[in-house]
């Protein structure tokens, strides 16, 4: 059973969230909430495997071996209903990086990238840093929801020549977890224009209630053909400083 009520003292540990407070000029009673860095330990499991490496000694190259695979495989399959042939997986440093990969891979410069408003803010500075066009499709706020205006996204599309959709499924900062038949209209719009679907899944174990996190290959196989899933352990296990991701990319072309 985890303790998620052991309180831990990150301050002196040069901890991004804790030990920047001073130089940013806030009050030193603070609650840091601007970073998605959780202040509960992470499973012993894992504190475990890297004391084990640790002990080694040697901290030199490695690579990502079968178990590593084995683990994301056998994650998704059993978390999500989600199938991932090993073939698909190409392991990255970072969420935020695997989107800038994505957005120079895929893309030109000036070509137009959409996305959501408000979202996670690296989503734009990914867009700006790599000389392409931001275009926004604003949400909508409807009796305490969000909800998007397919109509105004599928025309930003058209009159902006969109090559890009980047989204956050489920949907930071707004909670969002997005429902079967919205991930189908989106999928069939960008597939009518032919727009790349690059998926940020990070938030995926975060799913309450009756909500259920639908991976966006699960919604239609011809999906596979135009869409790039992104994940990470960081969320789920506390471990963002260890920078381990996930590209997910079924179609070989």
């Amino acid at each position: 059973m985890f303790d998620f009520d052991e309180v831990v003292d990150r301050k002196g540990t040069n901890c991004a969230k804790w030990d920047t407070i001073e130089a940013k000029n806030k009050p030193k009673d603070v609650l840091p909430m601007w970073v998605a860095d959780m202040d509960f330990k992470s499973p012993k499991e894992i504190e475990n495997a890297l004391v084990k490496r640790i002990k080694q000694g040697v901290y030199g190259y490695s690579f990502a071996p079968d178990e590593y695979f084995d683990a994301v495989i056998s994650w998704m399959k059993r978390r999500h209903d989600f199938h991932v042939d090993k073939e698909w997986i190409i392991p990255t440093p970072g969420v935020v990086t695997a989107i800038k990969l994505c957005v120079n891979a895929y893309t030109k410069e000036n070509d137009a990238i959409i996305i959501n408003k408000p979202v996670y803010y690296p989503f734009d500075f990914s867009i700006e840093l790599n000389h392409r066009r931001i275009i926004e499709n604003q949400m909508v706020y409807k009796d305490g929801f969000y909800e998007m205006d397919y109509d105004a996204f599928e025309k930003a599309i058209v009159e902006n020549d969109v090559k890009m959709f980047i989204l956050c499924n489920p949907y930071n900062p707004i909670g969002k977890v997005w429902k079967e038949d919205e991930l189908k209209q989106i999928g069939e719009i960008c597939k009518k224009h032919h727009v790349l679907v690059i998926v940020d899944e990070i938030h995926e174990d975060f799913v309450y209630g009756d909500h259920v996190h639908i991976p966006f290959y699960n919604v239609d196989e011809s999906y596979k053909e135009f869409s790039v899933i992104l994940t990470a352990p960081s969320k789920t296990f506390n471990l963002a400083g260890l920078q381990t991701s996930n590209i997910i990319i079924a179609d070989e072309k």
